[in-house]
């Protein structure tokens, strides 16, 4: 049996640490750092987060830093202490932490979860008007029955995949890609932005999220495998690692040549016509 396409791995995550901070330095992309004011108006958003693991902790941690009105539920309380001493409102259910907010935010530890705690008459209900975004790890056919549910239940609904650690969120240089309507991504961009760091949409189908990082992970892969053997190749001739790294591979990743070489390969995939574009 085919093994389903799943989004945001947590083993990837750190690995691909090293494309998205070179992007962010490529594009000029500015750091979010603790304490940045936002918009009046996005700080009023009442926002509830379910699921508080290690990356559920760092959104809401994300949240509260920037100012959000944040509401949290977990199955054990433990986690959400440190939350509620930074000023975040601990939910008895999944059902009231969807009526006291305007976006429930939904990091668990997968589907079967994500079924049994938010897929329930009680909190479709709750959520009716609202918007659900769903960041935990899940596969295509996964995110297709969630979509359906909230569909059912008249609810909005975003699907985020995290590409960095909680760290990096917490440090405001995330980056996640969102699928679902984009007018509904424009709407949430203030709240978006407060998740620590850089969202980037990709899709009107919530599903593309996880086929885009699954594309991701292919090139990064390869990508290091390849670096190793460069590597390899160097400390067997006797040249420095570091050399190679800091001297030849930084400043072709950050010169702009990489992203050079990447347009220019998309453009041929687009096209078909490998002849022409490289």
């Amino acid at each position: 049996m085919k093994e389903p396409m799943r989004s945001a791995p947590r083993q990837n995550r750190q690995s691909c640490r090293i494309i998205v901070q070179s992007h962010q330095r490529f594009s000029g992309v500015e750091r979010r750092t603790k304490g940045s004011a936002m918009s009046t108006e996005s700080t009023k958003l009442r926002v509830s987060v379910i699921g508080l693991g290690l990356m559920g902790s760092a959104l809401a941690d994300a949240l509260i830093t920037n100012g959000f009105t944040v509401t949290v539920w977990n199955r054990t309380r433990a986690k959400a202490e440190p939350l509620e001493k930074m000023g975040a409102h601990l939910a008895a259910s999944v059902a009231e932490a969807a009526r006291r907010s305007e976006v429930v935010i939904v990091c668990l530890l997968g589907h079967a979860a994500t079924r049994e705690a938010v897929m329930t008459d009680e909190v479709g209900a709750a959520m009716r008007g609202k918007t659900l975004v769903q960041l935990s790890t899940t596969s295509v056919e996964e995110v297709d029955e969630l979509a359906r549910w909230a569909e059912a239940s008249d609810i909005a609904f975003l699907k985020g995949a995290i590409l960095v650690t909680p760290d990096d969120i917490r440090a405001g240089r995330g980056a996640t890609l969102y699928g679902g309507p984009q007018h509904l991504f424009n709407r949430q961009r203030p709240l978006l932005d407060g998740l620590g760091g850089q969202p980037s949409f990709i899709s009107d189908r919530p599903a593309d999220t996880i086929r885009t990082a699954s594309a991701l992970y292919s090139f990064l892969y390869s990508a290091l495998l390849s670096f190793l053997y460069g590597a390899a190749i160097c400390r067997q001739s006797g040249i420095p690692v570091e050399i190679f790294t800091r001297n030849v591979i930084e400043p072709f990743v950050m010169g702009g040549s990489l992203m050079s070489y990447f347009n220019s390969s998309g453009r041929a995939a687009d096209t078909g016509r490998y002849d022409e574009n490289i």
